[in-house]
């Protein structure tokens, strides 16, 4: 069978455009902590706090379209589940890598993350299910100086904040995504 139009992925490389442009970001705001003897850890953290909240949800946005794309397929395709879109997107979150001993999937905790970035200022029964998360991934929301999108930068990616890992880990959980849905329509054409 040839290339569908579900396996390609359209969404990626603008991804990485805005990850690259953060990733340029968090680098001007090291220079300036070096050159500006009044920018200290806490301006730099502040500052990287929102470079890196950007970054979050330019990938929840991605996971957003994976969601509509296959959702979309489904639909299309005929094999459409009977199930809201918030379950299924709960279903395709939960699909992903669990962190051990977290017991959060890589993608909970990037919809989290950028959650928090977007609501921390609205009221707090908006986004209980994110501070949940960012609970359990030990994030003390109590704390001025929690940084909770550093934090979770540096679990998913490395104390360096490697975030072009946060395209390696959407792509490779769309990658598990479209091979689950392909071989489920393959398993329900053969029946």
């Amino acid at each position: 069978m040839g290339l569908r139009l579900i396996e390609i992925d359209w969404h990626l490389d603008p991804l990485r455009d805005v990850i690259a442009g953060v990733e340029h970001g968090l680098k001007q705001v090291s220079a300036r902590s070096d050159e500006v003897e009044w920018f200290d850890g806490n301006f730099v953290m502040d500052h990287s706090e929102w470079l890196l909240g950007i970054a979050f949800v330019a990938a929840q946005a991605y996971m957003e379209r994976v969601v509509g794309d296959i959702t979309r397929h489904l639909l299309t395709s005929g094999s459409s589940e009977s199930k809201s879109p918030k379950a299924l997107r709960a279903e395709y979150f939960a699909s992903d890598v669990k962190l051990d001993p977290l017991s959060l999937t890589r993608v909970e905790l990037i919809h989290a993350a950028a959650n928090y970035f977007k609501h921390y200022d609205g009221p707090q029964d908006l986004w209980r299910d994110t501070a949940e998360t960012l609970r359990k991934a030990g994030i003390n929301l109590e704390d001025p100086y929690a940084y909770p999108c550093a934090h979770v930068a540096s679990l998913l990616c490395g104390r360096e904040w490697h975030l072009q890992m946060l395209c390696d880990i959407v792509k490779g959980w769309r990658a598990q995504l479209v091979r689950t849905t392909l071989a489920s329509e393959e398993a329900n054409t053969l029946e």
